[in-house]
């Protein structure tokens, strides 16, 4: 009898043991499930913002070439970077590859890399030269608030007696009285951005009505119409040849 409940014993004993180390391979494989669905949930919302940040990238590169072509100057090789946001370590990089058989025609590729993750979007573009202007003197203006387009070329100093905002070329001095922002650096000179007011000349039009030409006797007319023709007068009878 004693050997049976010794025996007995000994069988629960055993019993106990599985049971505890199966709940203990139950316990361990639900935590490495866990663990293993908390891993793929961080690297899915790694992968997306890796994504969104690449395609922000793109819009950046866009910007620059529509604004600024000469500092896109990043290549798949060496591109321009790295560019981060939210104070934190995700970055991204930005490059251009032109189209050697189509003038302005570039693939713009952005690089982001969030944690561990790299995401890389491109997208190809064409480029409009569109309409450039070009002054190859000083200008003074005015008063109030200036901007000045990316497409002007300005080859002299320029003054404002106002705010300027400048996204133009500029190949000289520039100053204004109340504030100057020159965002992408393309003024060669110095900058002064609480410059001293400039006199500007006190012009009234009706100087300039009346004028001679070769000779003749000129007065200008008042044109109120939206298109000229060969036969609007100009000038005391004149027409548009």
């Amino acid at each position: 009898m004693r050997a049976t409940g010794t025996a007995r014993r000994g069988f629960a004993l055993l019993l106990v043991m599985i049971l505890v180390a199966v709940g203990v391979v139950l316990g361990v494989s639900y935590l490495s499930v866990a663990s293993l669905k908390v891993r793929v949930s961080e690297n899915f919302q790694s992968l997306q913002r890796a994504r969104y940040l690449a395609e922000s990238g793109l819009e950046h590169a866009k910007y620059l070439l529509r604004y600024s072509p000469e500092r896109l100057d990043g290549t798949p090789g060496n591109p321009l970077g790295p560019y981060y946001v939210d104070n934190s370590a995700d970055r991204y990089y930005i490059s251009a590859t032109p189209d050697g058989s189509v003038p302005g025609k570039y693939t713009l590729t952005a690089t982001a890399v969030v944690g561990g993750v790299q995401r890389s979007s491109s997208v190809t573009v064409q480029r409009s030269p569109g309409a450039q202007i070009e002054i190859e003197q000083g200008v003074l203006v005015g008063g109030g608030f200036v901007w000045l387009p990316w497409s002007l070329t300005l080859k002299g100093d320029f003054h404002a007696n106002g705010f300027l905002l400048n996204m133009a070329r500029i190949e000289g001095d520039a100053s204004a009285t109340t504030g100057l922002w020159d965002p992408w650096h393309r003024i060669s000179g110095d900058t002064e951005g609480r410059a001293e007011t400039v006199e500007t000349p006190r012009l009234k039009v009706t100087q300039y009505t009346k004028y001679e030409l070769n000779g003749v006797k000129c007065k200008a007319t008042k044109f109120k119409g939206t298109h000229l023709t060969r036969n609007d007068p100009l000038a005391d009878g004149g027409a548009i040849t």
